[in-house]
């Protein structure tokens, strides 16, 4: 179509996406996250991994995102591995499996190649930023992309019988530092992380959200191990728990006690043992209170396949930055996840509304991804207990 005023040219870029960067990182901060990820590089026992990697940290790679029910998004990404057959780049956001994308990458000669493929992962590695494997439709040649000289991933081998871990974790400390360790920490192990600064705003998110672990460190702060624990539990808390720092406290309910000096290694151990012992090595569905032998299904399962939608429309309307799209999703959810028994849902976007209007998108984007992560894990199937 012609418009007025311009050329074929003009025409052609007006109808080109806009690409967002949504990760908002400094070049110092992108290379910090870069290296701590090649640091802690795990080969996941059961990988079906089948192309060589080499290190890629590319900034600014222009990716187009294709979403199922929200059009077509551009953003920009930054690169941290390659292979023949796939990239792995960092996001500021979160993209569905199977989404389909095109990447544009750049020849040693300056040449751009424009490649197909689909999204076959995403996990959430610090504060925003996720990291999304993206499998190509055809295979493409290394040394045209990163020269002869191209250097492979060095990774350590994963722990036989350690899966990847799933679902959401939060974290008590006082210390700023500590902290930002221990959810560095937990973000590693591929658990969505939160924190809480006191003990209401544990027991607040505990009450709200569906937690797969807490780590409730009581050094250099003003309430005691007891007390902390003692409140976890009695906010109905069932997850595994993690007490870091108890002095000479010991808690019959906690599942791991550890003691500084702490280093990373003795925190997994301790998070891997919780989470096998409590079987939570995978995301568990999250079940309408309907749900029952009088439940309408096929009323339940249109609601699941619409929650569905409705994540990949703020999935989008993220990485586009769109608040009011994201906004009107989320109050979508709050009005309505209750009258179908996912009320845990509702509250989750409540209170993730309330965070987008008090602190705006970037702000809110963790409470807003737990809502997505809560959307794709509904089911309209009748729980175990009382399946028998």
């Amino acid at each position: 179509m012609d418009v007025p005023g311009c050329g074929r040219r003009d025409v052609e870029r007006m109808n080109q996406p806009v690409h967002h960067d949504c990760t908002r990182l400094t070049e110092p901060q992108l290379l910090s996250l870069l290296e701590g990820l090649s640091r802690t590089a795990r080969t996941r026992p059961d990988s079906r991994r089948k192309d060589v990697r080499y290190e890629y940290h590319v900034p600014q790679v222009k990716v187009v995102a294709q979403h199922q029910s929200a059009g077509s998004t551009g953003f920009i990404m930054h690169a941290r591995n390659i292979s023949r057959g796939g990239i792995s780049l960092l996001h500021g956001g979160f993209l569905h499996t199977r989404t389909h994308c095109t990447v544009t990458l750049s020849s040693v000669h300056g040449k751009a190649h424009l490649v197909m493929g689909e999204v076959v992962g995403c996990r959430h590695v610090a504060r925003n930023i996720h990291e999304v494997s993206i499998r190509f439709y055809e295979k493409i040649s290394i040394d045209d992309i990163c020269g002869p000289g191209a250097k492979e991933c060095l990774e350590h081998p994963g722990a036989p019988g350690v899966p990847q871990l799933q679902g959401l974790a939060i974290c008590l400390a006082k210390s700023d530092a500590a902290r930002r360790e221990m959810l560095g920490w937990l973000s590693a192990t591929g658990l969505d992380a939160v924190e809480a600064r006191t003990i209401g705003a544990l027991i607040d998110k505990l009450r709200r959200l569906t937690f797969v672990v807490a780590v409730v460190d009581a050094g250099r702060a003003e309430w005691s191990a007891e007390e902390a624990a003692q409140s976890v539990r009695d906010a109905g808390f069932t997850g595994g728990l993690i007490v870091v720092d108890p002095g000479s406290f010991s808690f019959a309910d906690a599942d791991a006690v550890l003691h500084r000096p702490l280093d990373e290694k003795s925190f997994r151990a301790a998070l891997m043992q919780t989470m096998r012992s409590r079987s939570s090595d995978e995301i568990s569905p999250i079940y309408s209170t309907l749900s029952g032998a009088d439940a309408d299904r096929g009323l339940l399962e249109r609601y699941v396949e619409n929650a569905l939608a409705t994540a990949a429309t703020i999935e989008g309307a993220l990485g586009s930055s769109d608040g009011i799209a994201v906004r009107s999703a989320l109050d979508s959810l709050r009005r309505t996840a209750g009258g179908y028994g996912f009320g845990v849902v509702g509250q989750a976007a409540a209170s993730a509304l309330g965070v987008l209007d008090q602190q705006g998108l970037l702000h809110a984007s963790r409470e807003i991804n737990v809502v997505v992560s809560m959307c794709r894990r509904l089911s309209a199937e009748v729980p175990p207990a009382k399946a028998e």
